[in-house]
């Protein structure tokens, strides 16, 4: 009987643990329902010179069409415009990644090349975990 009641601790620990880990998940499905009416999420499109690009969510909004681009990231972000890579000091360790701004350029100009008359937008969305100084 021991044996049961250390499993279902342990089951219960583990479902804990996923629900905090992905609720945040939850409040992105939240934001996308309020300011979309329809959703596409990872999107392949083909690009101007017969190559592929990946989109992580286009979403269809009253203005137009959105690519949203989000970085989960936990810590201190740092990064600017005219910086090829930035860097994210978390209290575990540090590293950096490309900026993601010229990317996301890019997606959108192969979304203008398809859908022309309909206003297209990108933005990088950073969850809860980062922080900019």
């Amino acid at each position: 009987m021991p044996v049961v009641a250390l499993l279902l601790v342990a089951v219960a620990l583990l479902a804990f643990l996923l629900y905090r880990r992905f609720r945040g998940g939850d409040r992105l499905e939240q934001m996308f329902r309020a300011i979309c009416h329809a959703r596409i999420d990872a999107l392949v499109i083909p690009t101007g010179d017969d190559g592929e690009i990946h989109i992580d969510h286009l979403l269809l909004t009253s203005k137009g069409l959105l690519l949203l681009n989000i970085k989960e990231v936990t810590g201190s972000v740092f990064g600017s415009d005219k910086m090829s890579d930035w860097t994210v000091i978390a209290p575990e360790r540090r590293y950096t990644f490309s900026n993601p701004q010229p990317g996301l350029y890019d997606r959108v100009a192969a979304v203008r090349q398809i859908v022309k008359d309909v206003p297209v937008e990108g933005r990088v969305l950073f969850l809860d975990g980062a922080s900019f100084s």
